[in-house]
């Protein structure tokens, strides 16, 4: 499993990818913890507990969507949208760094 390094070269961040511990950018986690409903779920999350069990329902994910794209500078494509990718944090943060790190405007 690949794990995150919040790392710069050469002006470019390496956002990396989520391991099961949630090893992502503190900014990603603070835009998601607003969206968790669900009280039995504290301030850390696991990269792997489902969205839905954190009360993340599909209303949330769109806000949550506009969020991550003005804050990591891309947007989702259609392709992009669907379950695999809302998933879990990890699912979510690989898609989001990927795409981040890429220097693309889109994410694939």
């Amino acid at each position: 499993m690949i794990t995150s390094r919040l790392a710069t070269s050469v002006g470019h961040v390496d956002y990396g990818v989520a391991d099961s511990m949630g090893d992502w950018p503190d900014r990603f986690e603070q835009i998601l913890l607003p969206y968790v409903t669900d009280p039995d779920h504290g301030d850390a999350l696991d990269a792997d507990i489902p969205l839905a069990a954190l009360g993340i329902d599909s209303m949330a994910v769109v806000g949550l969507m506009i969020e991550l794209e003005a804050e990591f500078g891309f947007s989702f494509s259609e392709e992009s949208v669907n379950p695999q990718t809302f998933y879990s944090p990890g699912s979510l943060w690989s898609v989001v760094s990927r795409f981040a790190t890429s220097g693309l405007r889109r994410a694939e």
